[in-house]
């Protein structure tokens, strides 16, 4: 038992030591960790193995934004964002834009996301649209409406 507690008790020359040991590994993590962080905002985890990239968004004018009266909240008109499950093909997504006269106006391909811009001019009409796509085909993921502002109803909540 004695050898033991001479093992576990400290010495002097360790103990000076330990400030300078810990500082050395906080220095060398943050150096690891931001080396490997910085990848010039690429983000490549998301498109390993799609084989699919680029993306373009679009940016409404004040003529594209609409209001719904009820909430206040402010959407771009015509335009909803879709997200087609992974390994959608592009002649299924044609037939589903196809079916609501859709035209692709914003997209990022790694993640299967495409704004979409279809004929129709208030808040109810775009969500008519949307709701009819993603109850009616199963490719599709994720269909939205696309807001620009918060709602200004504090007292709405849906």
């Amino acid at each position: 038992m004695p050898l033991m507690r001479k093992l576990i008790q400290p010495t002097k020359a360790s103990l000076a030591a330990f400030p300078f040991i810990t500082f050395s590994v906080i220095i060398s993590l943050s150096i690891f960790l931001i080396s490997s962080c910085s990848g010039n905002g690429h983000i490549d985890f998301m498109q390993k193995g799609s084989g699919k990239s680029g993306s373009k968004f679009f940016t409404p004018d004040e003529d594209g934004i609409i209001m719904d009266e009820a909430t206040g909240l402010m959407t771009m008109k015509d335009v909803i964002s879709i997200t087609f499950k992974s390994g959608t093909d592009e002649a299924t997504m044609d037939n589903i834009l196809s079916s609501i006269n859709g035209k692709v106006v914003g997209y990022d391909k790694a993640v299967n996301y495409y704004q979409i811009r279809f004929p129709g001019n208030d808040f109810q009409a775009t969500d008519k649209v949307r709701l009819k796509i993603l109850g009616g085909y199963k490719e599709i993921e994720m269909a939205s409406m696309i807001p620009v502002t918060a709602h200004k109803n504090p007292y709405y909540v849906k």
